[in-house]
């Protein structure tokens, strides 16, 4: 069989042919993406990225069982099976076994769920956690009596979002995933959760497996202050980190720097991390803020 694959299927009408009634099996055993990296002794057809519907015809004959594919492990094919079966990307770079698994549960069935994630980061004091609370709708009262976050804060789907008014909206009923009380309106909702970093360096090890390219990322920069200006260490205790003497344009400079470091893309295909820089205390800003926080994005990527 292998001398008809490699020696028979010469013109692109053949291989047309042959991907199209050969059994999956066959296809499965001989098969492989243009650039995939064959081992020693390993006997294998490639089929060529062009014309591009051979690659389709590869990737449909073999459906989700391209996912724990060895041809998998060429990145050219991740595009068209990630377009063919909607697929996210960061699943094709998992090991054998998480791929074999979502494989597993993807063909026991599908639903889209439209949900969206959001960090709020910042240095220690911006009023990361103000913001939050006031997008919630709490009283001044309330609001007042915030508190800074330690560690992390996740405020699961408390949002929802309104296509047609551009906006958001403060979810009033709160679902308990494990009691699967979601019935079918709440699955077409687009919902929104909200993570909330803790400013302080201590918590800033542990905060970067978090950081994922589906999320969009609030910056929160307090405009009351000069970017030049040392933090306050009553704010945000630096002494013997390697943040110690950090200025609050330090903090701004890491911040962007750590979303485009873990969650850009060696791809230029792929998207881009969104983020939005909001700039709190805006009765008390300093003069040059804007001019100061133009240069400093600008001089980072």
């Amino acid at each position: 069989m292998y001398a008809f694959v490699t020696e028979c299927l010469v013109e692109d009408s053949d291989l047309e042919f042959f991907l199209t009634t050969a059994s999956r099996d066959v296809i499965s055993e001989y098969c492989r993406s243009r650039w995939y990296e064959r081992s020693e002794g390993e006997r294998c057809l490639y089929v060529p990225g062009s014309p591009e519907k051979m690659n389709d015809l590869f990737i449909d004959k073999l459906q989700l069982d391209i996912i724990t594919h060895c041809t998998v492990s060429d990145d050219s094919i991740h595009g068209g099976i990630s377009k063919h079966f909607g697929v996210p990307s960061e699943v094709l770079k998992w090991d054998q076994e998480a791929r074999e698994r979502y494989v597993e549960y993807a063909k026991r069935g599908t639903q889209t769920v439209h949900h969206a994630r959001g960090m709020i980061v910042g240095c220690a004091g911006a009023g990361k956690t103000t913001l939050l609370k006031r997008l919630l709708g709490l009283s001044e009262k309330e609001i007042k009596e915030v508190k800074s976050t330690e560690g992390l804060e996740v405020h699961e789907e408390r949002f929802e979002l309104c296509d047609e008014a551009k906006s958001l909206k403060v979810r009033t009923r709160l679902l308990d995933h494990r009691s699967n009380e979601k019935n079918e309106t709440d699955i077409e909702k687009k919902t929104l959760t909200m993570f909330d970093f803790g400013g302080q360096c201590a918590y800033y090890a542990c905060h970067q497996i978090y950081l994922t390219r589906r999320a969009f990322y609030v910056v929160v920069v307090d405009a009351s202050k000069r970017l030049d200006q040392k933090v306050d260490e009553k704010v945000c205790d630096q002494d013997g980190s390697v943040f110690s003497g950090w200025t609050y344009g330090d903090y701004f400079v890491f911040w962007l720097k750590s979303i485009h470091t873990y969650c850009g893309s060696d791809n230029d295909k792929d998207p881009k991390p969104t983020v939005l820089i909001v700039a709190t205390h805006w009765d008390k800003r300093n003069r040059q803020f804007h001019v100061r926080i133009f240069y400093a994005k600008k001089n980072i990527i």
